[in-house]
């Protein structure tokens, strides 16, 4: 994402920003979207192997 976009984005907020606030914004955005996807997709295998570990104890 550029700074132009992101600007674009948060609108009104981004006025008082500097350019360098603006990436600061970019790059922690990006990492809690990076830390909410890792956690989604432990969540997802956690479910894949409790299925799988209740189809065991069924069998």
């Amino acid at each position: 994402m550029t700074i132009k976009q992101a600007r674009k984005l948060l609108g009104k907020v981004s006025k008082g920003l500097t350019d360098s606030e603006v990436e600061q914004v970019i790059q922690k955005i990006s990492f809690l979207a990076d830390f909410v996807l890792e956690k989604v997709e432990d969540s997802q295998i956690l479910s894949k192997m409790k299925e799988q570990n209740e189809h065991t104890q069924r069998a």
